[in-house]
């Protein structure tokens, strides 16, 4: 409604009720209620308009001008519709007026519904009367005339409905302005409809609803314009007045529509999405096309607004614009727009030169069912050929004499040793002379000196040996039986084919002149049957495109030799001006390099066409083999010959004979025809269906073995003769393309004297003696399952990991099937001419404008290769977190490129895979995430040598027999260094220097020598360049290696983040940013002080105050977040607890170690370096030992930089420690026989047995615990605590005060520990360090007293001898002997021997191998209380963190039908949470026991030598062997007087139980109880048969006796 104001503003009303004719109540966007007039008579309004049901005000309205509705609900719209009944009424009822009836408030919907875009609610139509039937006589009068028609539906009237003709008058209570009007409804509901005044004649148009068009939609300026996603919910597909599109398919405008909706697209966006995915190259002629397409589709939806679902025009848009997108989907380069027709949907198809469609496919049908009846008309044949058939005689197998059955055998063996020879040593010389025909036979040359006779490529004509092919003389058209993308390239050669002119005269390949220019896959239970045939002369049989056929000529002749010729069509030809024609080839020739992919293409379409089969059946590289469960064929066809393959005889030959016959009709000539059979011979490999096995043919394999050990004979020979032999011999290695790896030396050759003769090089020789013995592996198993097992590995700079999962073997062989080169392939484009070309490099044309985008250009790429599509990824669900779990994890000892890590990291994942005997004869799935390291695993070649020799590696190992010595291929070279590389970094322990020896050093020459020996003994790399000696020997040896790891671990933080370290102020940054994520990972303090010393190390010029000024604020930043913490004293009953235990242990060292520390106030390190000649005995008339702690003789310096620095032994507690340091017997010069990890563990073993975590204190806390105690007790003043300690400052010895500390610190402890300690610091006063003095059952004591002897200085010498050795003993053989009092202490010394072994072989090779006793139980009447014995204290020894995962569990025996040892251990190997794949019971084969004990053998023989190494006798050598022995002597499964035990040595036993035994580096030997005494004293005599048990001799023998068994000895 205008009501005239300026600027000009409509109002927007709703019509709520009518109180009279033109009065209504209206409500206003302010929700005003009151009643206006709504006429031409209301002075106060200059127009309105009446919208009805269309929200849109007309286009003469604009939007901007419209003062409207805000969004309302249909429940507060009904309220004020009752609200405008009821003032209506009562406007009424005060004019006198009957009252209608009051308008009920209708139930609210479910959900809102959205008001129009304009935000102007379209008002309820007002009430109208019904209008007076027009007499039916008058229908003729007016039929010329006028009439009011429906506009809309409302009022119970239909769009189109009449309401009056002229000059009848409208209903009662209408409302006219001009040609329109609103009438009342017809069922008295108070709605209105909206009328038109129309001639009569236009009246039935207002029935048609146009499905063509939307709704016309005005946005706020007022232009016309509809959103994308609102016109395309508006579109409707429906069937317009005359019929639907006349196109064939389905209408997919919609969809494509709707599609781009739900991406939040429209068709111009999708444009430029489409360019960037799709990688189309710019200036490509589609890209305008699709883009001009694009801008008219939106345009037609949202400014036409048009439902173009209806609309023809519009749906061959979208059709063009999906076969632009499909064309491009598979090569952007080089799009194939052959299903264009059928995308369009054309009645027509192009070729089909006017042939109706309808007759076409009347036609087909016949034939198909022509070709039904002769199917099964055939079949019935066949089937009578069948039955007329006598069945097969059955007959028993056919025997063979022995003599050549051990002949064959002789034969295979010598095969498999020639190649377990090659692989372990890699060379050894053969002496057998090879002749020469073969190799010239193979090179068709001969191998002789003379130049003349070396290659002959060029021999006189001589018709007898010329093979003319058998050609009709009409050649297959190749535009007639190529494929459309085939016939694009031979129909335009010029563009597809022909390289540039330009480019060729460039590079000097052209002048001018006027003459012219994944593996098939079988079911286990199936048989694979194959067909064949070849086409005869096929090259010759496809004919030239005319318009190359000149490219094609040979040398000029005379024109009047072919006229002579007596030709009839060759008498007018006329020859050029010199009277000279050019031969020309009509058919492909074989030297072309388009032949192989013209004919290849051609073979492949016929094949299909002929079959009926999807391109899928067709094995072709870049894709999975098809799968042959489904019963169907595939179709391998080569060059001129056709393989077909399937588990169906029949169906493999009927689809042979079809494909046959189809080449036939098409002009091929077809032979050497091989019917559905199980073995065959193609391309020579043989393919033995029945076994699933293909191999080379054995009489080519044997030529090409037979050249190859000429070869390692070093013959002179050039280079292109090696390179054609060394492709045979990659022909047939193709099966296995792991052994490409083991070629280096051939391919130098090749390189250095390909066309000079001179004697092969001697790695050359090497590597083709390998391969001649190899290629009898080189065979494929199509029948060969997946392992259900699937490894991943993962490298960093620092070192390897490798995790594993368990998938099904379908998933397994689905992902297995791809190969990842698969992932790219190579971009099919054509070479264009320059012409072709536009000068110009533009990014961008706008296709509206510039003409050069209609015509048809290509683009070059540098980029040669493209992502495939349709390459299958891993399944996402598959790589699941929780469906992995780690195998291992190695750190690396050296930097090495990554690659080459990753490329370790394979290997190590194979190893670890390869050990179960299970995995072997399957096809594995590993996964990486490397690119170059899978390409390289998936080639079997690389070019850099490290990836090569790591290719080496993956090689599956083959070993012979049971011999422990045999190695892998690579145990000369390469493979030595891979166990180095990939051993764990052990840590840094003390550096024993026997070199360095104490002499007095007095010339400056003995000084200089010393001097120079010192600085060689350094092995750590230069920090920094141009570093000097004494610069070098600032710091010690483990400080310099943990400054270079601190140093590397930076630089690779820098590597990673792409940081600089210049100039200084990139250095600072990189330093602050290293420092921060330290602090982020929650490292200590000392870890930053740590790095900035060694960076300070490093780089020297950034020591000076001013440098590097963000990293010290860092560092003081994380001094405050995180300041540093003392160490709390150790109170002196813990420490005394500690050490009794350790002295129940028998770990003397370690006990005294602790106690030195502790009195001595010593830092770890200082006690373990301490040298015998650094115990200083007491001179007389003084009573205390003293320590010569850094003496300057041996150059050694303190931590301050001090030598020559002395302690005195002079504890009132401990008086006697001087004396039993005096006594301990260290095998070298070193006065503790104690490694830093040794003393570590007995230390948390110590905590652990009285009940505290092992991490509750450290040994570095002795330094203080000793001061706080002297301090507390008032022992030492605080001078000579600071004089003892060595500490520079006052301050530094302040902690020591604090005595309620230390008494603090005891109090934390549990009660029942402090109760504890108590007793032992006692029992320590009264019993010493030895227990041999006491009467425990073992030797007489020394003294019946209960005083300490250690300590007395007058103790006789003879007794001195005596203390250190107690109860133990040494004989001859390496046997020790240890007597202890009782069954506990026999507990806990097992527990200890077998503890400190283990930690030596992780810490020295990374893995640790046990064998337990192999018990024979009540069954058979022997005693096994040793074995329980022992199984009790391994099970106490599994709530220890010994690195479990890391043992590896044999057996020394077991029944065989009940497992008695394995389920003995079984307990505590569950509790200690060994991994199951490295415990080893023996295999259960009740009833053959050779086989079992062969089959143990082996599994022994196949662990890594981490696990086992060799001993001297090249026999595996356990880590530990525990044993037990019965009263009878019996040790593990050797009886008394068995035939095992008196061959032992001599290799003809069965079982290899005693070699094995003695082959173990250590053993420990368990005999207790009294029955045992006398067989103990036999044992322990001379070796016997009857006695098993004093037979054992390996490189270390502890017997463990109690007191009843060693009463005899």
């Amino acid at each position: 409604m205008n009501y005239g104001e300026v600027p000009p503003c409509w109002h927007t009303r709703i019509l709520l009720a009518r109180v009279t004719d033109n009065s209504w109540v209206i409500l206003t966007p302010d929700y005003d209620i009151y009643a206006e007039e709504l006429s031409i008579h209301n002075p106060d309004l200059i127009d309105f308009e009446y919208l009805g049901s269309n929200a849109n005000p007309p286009a003469r309205i604009p939007l901007a001008q419209v003062y409207g509705f805000q969004p309302m609900d249909p429940a507060a719209l009904a309220n004020f519709m009752r609200q405008g009944s009821i003032e209506a009424n009562a406007i009424r009822a005060l004019r006198g007026i009957p009252n209608g009836p009051v308008v009920p408030v209708p139930p609210a919907p479910a959900a809102p519904v959205a008001p129009p875009p304009s935000g102007v609610l379209a008002p309820q139509p007002p009430a109208a009367v019904a209008a007076p039937a027009a007499p039916a006589g008058a229908a003729a009068a007016v039929a010329g005339g006028k009439c009011w028609v429906c506009v809309e539906d409302a009022g119970g009237r239909k769009k189109g409905d009449i309401v009056v003709h002229d000059p009848g008058a409208l209903p009662a209570g209408s409302s006219q302005l001009g040609d329109k009007a609103l009438v009342p409804a017809l069922d008295g509901s108070g709605s209105a409809c909206y009328v038109k005044h129309v001639p009569v004649s236009e009246a039935p148009n207002y029935r048609l609803d146009d499905l063509r068009i939307l709704p016309v939609h005005f946005d706020a300026q007022g232009i016309r314009r509809r959103e994308f996603s609102q016109a395309v919910s508006m579109m409707v597909d429906g069937v317009p007045l005359g019929g639907g599109l006349q196109l064939e398919g389905p209408t997919s405008g919609l969809n494509v529509l709707k599609s781009l909706r739900d991406q939040s697209m429209t068709p111009t966006s999708f444009h430029e999405f489409w360019l960037r995915s799709a990688d189309i190259p710019k200036g490509d002629r589609s890209t305008y096309e699709h883009e001009c397409l694009s801008r008219i589709l939106e345009s037609l939806v949202t400014i036409d607004q048009l439902n173009i679902v209806a609309l023809q025009g519009a749906e061959l848009i979208c059709r063009r614009l999906q076969v632009i997108r499909e064309a491009h989907r598979v090569s952007p380069t080089s799009p194939d727009y052959t299903a264009a027709d059928y995308y369009m949907g054309w009645k027509y198809r192009r070729g089909a030169h006017g042939v109706d469609s309808d007759l076409t496919q009347y036609v087909a049908g016949e034939m198909r069912n022509d070709a039904a009846v002769m199917k099964e008309a055939r079949k019935a044949k066949e089937e009578a050929q069948l039955r007329r058939q006598n069945p097969k005689k059955g007959g028993g197998g056919l025997s063979v004499s022995s003599r050549r059955r051990r002949a064959r055998v002789r034969d295979k063996v010598r095969k498999i040793n020639s190649i377990v020879d090659s692989l372990n040593e890699m060379y050894v010389p053969d002496q057998v002379h090879v002749d020469l025909d073969v190799t010239e036979e193979l090179l068709r040359t001969t191998v002789s000196y003379e130049q003349a006779d070396c290659m002959n490529t060029v021999r006189p004509y001589d018709r007898d040996l010329v093979s003319l092919p058998e050609v009709g003389a009409a050649p297959v058209a190749l535009a007639q039986v190529l494929d459309a993308t085939g016939r694009e390239f031979v129909e335009d050669p010029a563009t597809f084919m022909l390289l540039d002119d330009e480019d060729l005269y460039d590079k000097g390949m052209l002048s001018f002149t006027h003459r012219p220019q994944e593996i098939v896959s079988i079911p286990e239970d199936s048989t694979l049957y194959l067909a064949q045939s070849d086409i005869k002369d096929y090259f010759y049989s496809l004919a030239l495109p005319t318009e190359l056929q000149p490219l094609f000529c040979l040398p000029a002749i005379d024109c009047r030799l072919v006229q002579d010729w007596g030709k009839p069509e060759l008498c007018g030809l006329v020859g050029d001006a010199e009277g000279w024609v050019f031969p020309m080839l009509q058919v492909v020739p074989m030297g072309w390099s388009w032949a192989m992919w013209l004919s290849q293409r051609v073979h492949q379409h016929l094949c299909l066409e002929a079959s009926g089969l999807d391109v899928s059946r067709i094995v072709v590289e870049g894709r999975a083999a098809p799968d042959l469960s489904d019963g169907e064929v595939i179709l391998i066809p080569y060059a001129d010959n056709l393989n077909v393959a399937g588990l169906d005889p029949l169906r493999v030959q009927e689809i042979k004979n079809v494909i046959v016959e189809k080449l036939r009709r098409t002009g091929f000539r077809v032979h050497e025809e091989l019917e559905a059979c199980e073995v065959g011979q193609s391309l020579g490999f043989r393919i033995d269906g029945r076994h699933g096995v293909v191999s080379p043919i054995p009489e080519r394999l044997q030529r090409v073995k037979l050249a190859l050990k000429w070869l390692s004979r070093q013959p002179r020979v050039r280079g292109r003769e090696v390179e054609r032999l060394l492709g045979h011999c990659i022909h047939f290695m193709l099966l296995r393309r792991e052994f490409l790896s083991i070629f280096r030396g051939l391919y130098d050759f090749i390189q250095q004297s390909y066309d000079r003769r001179q004697v092969l090089f001697a790695a050359a020789a090497k590597e083709a003696r390998w391969a001649s013995h190899l290629l009898d592996l080189c065979t494929c198993d199509l029948k060969r399952s997946w392992s259900t097992v699937v490894t991943a590995s993962d490298a960093s700079l620092s070192g390897i990991a490798v995790c594993r999962s368990v998938m099904s073997p379908e998933s397994v062989g689905r992902i297995g099937s791809q190969r990842e080169p698969w992932r790219y392939r190579y971009k099919n484009r054509p070479a264009p001419r320059a012409h072709a070309l536009d000068a110009e490099a533009v990014d961008r044309l706008d296709p509206f404008s510039d003409t050069r985008t209609v015509l048809p250009s290509s683009v070059y790429r540098e980029d040669p290769f493209e992502l495939n599509e349709e390459f299958q990824e891993v399944p996402m669900d598959l790589l699941d977190v929780e469906k992995w779990h780690e195998a291992f994890a190695v750190h690396m000892r050296h930097p090495e490129h990554i690659t080459l890590l990753e490329g370790r990291g394979v290997v190590a994942s194979f190893r670890h895979k390869f050990r179960s005997v299970s995995e072997f004869g399957k096809k594995h799935l590993h996964l990486n995430d490397n690119m170059a390291v899978v390409l390289m695993c998936s080639k079997g070649r690389s070019g850099a040598f490290p990836m090569l020799r790591s290719m080496l590696l993956a090689d599956p190992r083959v070993r012979r027999g049971s011999k422990r010595s045999m190695r892998d291929a690579t145990l000369a070279g390469p493979k030595n260094q891979e166990l180095r590389i990939l051993e764990q970094v052990r840590p840094v322990g003390r550096v024993r220097n026997s070199k360095l020896k104490h002499v007095a050093l007095k010339s400056p020459k003995e000084k200089a020598e010393r001097r120079a020996l010192q600085v060689q003994q350094r092995t750590d790399p230069v920090r920094f360049v141009g570093q000097t000696n004494l610069e070098r020997l600032a710091v010690s040896l483990p400080v310099a290696q943990d400054y270079a790891r601190r140093i590397a671990d930076f630089r690779n933080f820098v590597k990673i983040q792409k940081l600089k370290l210049k100039p200084i102020m990139k250095f600072d940054e990189a330093c602050c940013l290293f420092l921060n994520s330290m602090f982020d990972q929650g490292l200590d303090l000392h870890e930053g002080t740590k790095l900035w010393a060694a960076v300070m190390d490093a780089f020297p010029d950034y020591g000076h105050k001013n440098a590097l000024p963000r990293s010290k604020r860092a560092l003081q930043g994380w001094q405050k977040a995180d300041p540093p913490r003392t160490r709390p004293p150790i109170p002196w009953l813990l420490v005394a607890a500690m050490v009794m235990k350790m002295v129940s242990a028998r770990q003397q060292n370690a006990a005294l170690a602790v106690l030195t520390m502790f009195t001595a106030y010593l830092r770890p390190s200082e006690c373990l370096n301490l040298q015998k000649r650094d115990l200083v005995r007491p001179i007389p008339g003084h009573h205390h030992h003293a320590i010569h702690l850094h003496p300057s003789e041996r150059q050694e310096v303190s931590k301050v930089g001090l030598s020559d620095e002395s302690i005195l032994l002079d504890s009132s507690v401990m008086p006697w420690l001087g004396t039993a340091l005096e006594h301990l017997n260290s095998p070298d010069h070193f006065l503790l026989d104690l490694q830093y990890s040794h003393l570590v563990l007995h230390w948390k073993r110590a905590l652990t047995s009285l009940g505290l975590p092992p991490d509750h204190c450290v040994l570095y806390q002795l330094r203080h615990a000793g001061p706080s105690h002297d301090r507390l007790h008032h022992l030492r003043s605080a001078l000579e605590v600071k004089q003892r300690g060595r500490w520079a400052s006052d301050s530094s010895t302040r902690r020591y005060e604090a005595h309620g500390r230390v008494n603090q610190e005891f109090y934390i402890l549990p009660k029942a520990v402090q109760e504890t300690c108590i007793a032992l610091e006692k029992k320590l006063q009264t019993v010493g360090l030895n227990r041999a003095r006491r009467d425990d059952g073992g030797p007489a004591p020394l003294r019946d007293d209960c005083d300490n002897l250690m300590g007395f200085p007058h103790l006789h010498y003879r007794d001195s001898e005596k203390v250190p050795t107690g109860s133990e003993f040494t004989l001859d053989g390496r046997r020790t002997v240890i007597v202890l009092p009782n069954e506990e202490e026999v507990l806990e010394t097992i527990a200890e021997e077998t503890a400190t072994l283990a930690c030596t072989a992780i810490e020295e090779k990374g893995a640790f191998s046990l064998c337990v006793p192999g018990s024979f139980g009540p069954k058979d009447g022997k005693d096994f209380e040793g074995a329980k014995l022992i199984a009790k204290s391994l099970q106490i020894l599994s709530q220890e963190d010994l690195q479990f995962d890391k043992w590896h569990v044999f057996f020394a025996g077991d029944r065989l039908d009940s497992q008695e040892s394995f389920l003995l251990a079984k307990e505590w190997i569950d509790s200690s949470k060994i991994p199951g794949s490295q415990v080893h019971p023996i295999p259960q084969l009740p009833g053959a026991a050779e086989g079992a004990a062969a089959q143990y053998t082996a599994e022994i023989c196949m662990q890594d030598e981490s696990v086992l190494m060799d001993s001297e006798e090249g026999l595996p050598a356990l880590d530990l062997l525990l044993l037990d022995m019965a009263a009878d002597g019996t040790v593990g499964r050797l009886r008394p007087d068995s035939s095992e035990v008196k061959e032992l040595g001599s290799g003809k036993a069965a079982v290899a139980a005693p070699d094995f035994m003695n082959a173990a580096r250590c053993a420990v030997l368990v005999a207790t109880g009294a029955a045992s005494a006398a067989t103990v004293a036999t044992a322990l005599a001379e070796p016997s048969p009857s006695c098993p048990a004093s037979l054992l001799r390996p490189q270390r023998l502890t017997w463990l006796l109690d007191a009843e068994s060693a009463a005899s000895v």
